[in-house]
């Protein structure tokens, strides 16, 4: 049934609005402050294997204390982890322009800083997209999500030619700026009203996933059914499980969450893949960085321009729709990548493709968020934050020694086949097909271990 309440326009809700402006200033923050201590590190070492190193402990940090991060925000209130992600923020780029003001840099220092700024990241830096699902209505959370990927690919276009100007005014100033914004998520969380406890379920009657339950072979509309009869069950009443257990039994038992998972995990590689061998190739065919940097900015572009078509899509198709018409175009036109190198057309192929990828973000994000269960959820998306990290990690690697020993065209066209088997995951599995349209996600309801 297709709920008749018309909740009120995102930006007229206060929880939202507050909300949105503290992660945004810490994603800006986290944009110019990643940048420039990028900018930092070769100048302070000398050597571009030290200036690798140091963004390599960095990378390491944060990903052994994701999980962790993630089983925190499972256990402590998260409103306080969100004050606790301001001050540590702040806390550290102000230490770090305290040394490099006095001349006290050093590599070790350098060092030091990469690992704590790490250690931050990892362990709270997802506080503020793990209670988006407390600050928002599920029939909302779509749009909600399409807007923070718009908004992440505007400032990763426009954060690093700014950060590179505030640098070259003084070292400082970028780092002053990045404290500062950590600094307002502090005043931005005090007025959410919201209840921002782990152990608050926004949903009165979460779903059993039984471990006997069969495929229901009626129609039913309701996602309800279709996550009580499509997802199979996990273990019987009265069994603990601890910290980690339910992450993997979630992800092994919830077909639905593993489905989306894995069309995810497809889509994520095919781009990263086909993105990779793009610039890499071009690198081979000297072509001049500028011209390589308006590829990245023109997909950035057509992701952009095309989640100003999400409002009308999730109002008008169900979310299985959007998800099947829009892979099938981003595979449409990356084909035909695998048959040029022409920079133009390279461009206008990258921009034309990318127009639907935020729809199908937000659709697969907002319907993965409302299946796990609030006291999981920080777990769950650390877990999927570094699944992710390592399929691109993998695409990025695979990428250089498949376009040396297989060429450009049977690499690129190996990404596609990545975005085709997704599309095939869509329109074969049920759990996809299932997903309604955004004024039915009220009826999405998370999945229980027993």
């Amino acid at each position: 049934m297709k709920n008749t309440h018309t909740p009120k326009p995102l930006l007229a809700q206060r929880n939202y609005v507050f909300w949105f402006i503290g992660d945004t200033s810490v994603t800006i923050g986290n944009f110019i402050g990643a940048f420039a201590f990028t900018l930092l590190a070769y100048p302070i070492s000398g050597s571009v294997g030290i200036a690798g190193l140091v963004g390599g402990l960095y990378s390491i940090a944060q990903a052994i204390t994701m999980i962790p991060g993630g089983m925190l925000s499972d256990k402590v209130n998260r409103r306080t982890l969100m004050y606790c992600c301001s001050l540590a923020g702040f806390t550290v780029l102000a230490a770090l322009i305290g040394v490099y003001a006095a001349g006290l840099m050093t590599i070790p220092f350098l060092m030091v800083f990469a690992v704590i700024r790490g250690l931050v990241s990892g362990l709270l830096g997802n506080i503020t997209n793990v209670v988006l699902p407390q600050i928002v209505s599920k029939n909302q959370l779509a749009q909600a999500m399409g807007s923070n990927q718009s908004r992440d690919a505007i400032i990763q276009i426009l954060s690093t030619p700014v950060t590179g100007f505030l640098y070259g005014l003084a070292p400082e100033i970028p780092f002053l700026i990045s404290a500062l914004l950590f600094a307002l998520l502090s005043l931005t969380t005090k007025p959410i009203t919201a209840d921002l406890n782990p152990g608050n379920e926004k949903s009165d009657n979460p779903i059993p996933v039984d471990s006997g339950a069969q495929e229901s072979r009626g129609k039913d509309s309701s996602i309800e059914q279709s996550v009580r009869t499509n997802s199979v069950g996990t273990r019987r009443a009265g069994k603990k499980h601890n910290s980690l257990s339910e992450i993997f039994l979630c992800f092994l038992h919830a077909r639905a969450m593993a489905m989306v998972l894995l069309v995810s995990a497809f889509v994520n590689f095919g781009i990263t893949l086909i993105l990779t061998v793009i610039i890499l190739d071009q690198q081979q065919l000297k072509t001049s960085p500028t011209l390589i940097g308006l590829l990245d900015s023109a997909s950035g572009i057509g992701m952009i321009l095309g989640a100003l078509g999400l409002g009308w899509a999730s109002k008008n198709l169900t979310g299985a729709k959007i998800m099947v018409i829009a892979i099938a175009w981003i595979t449409l036109f990356m084909v035909p990548l695998a048959f040029t190198t022409t920079i133009s057309a390279l461009a206008i192929l990258l921009f034309i493709s990318t127009l639907p990828l935020i729809s199908v973000n937000s659709v697969l994000g907002a319907f993965s968020a409302l299946l796990i269960p609030n006291r999981l959820r920080g777990r769950i998306v650390a877990t999927e934050g570094l699944i992710f990290a390592g399929v691109s990690s993998l695409a990025n690697v695979l990428g250089g020694f498949m376009l040396q020993y297989w060429g450009y065209r049977v690499t690129l066209l190996v990404g596609s086949g990545f975005m085709l088997a997704s599309l095939l995951v869509c329109l074969l599995s049920s759990d996809i097909r299932a997903i309604p349209m955004q004024n039915e996600f009220d009826s999405i309801q998370p999945i229980e271990l027993a």
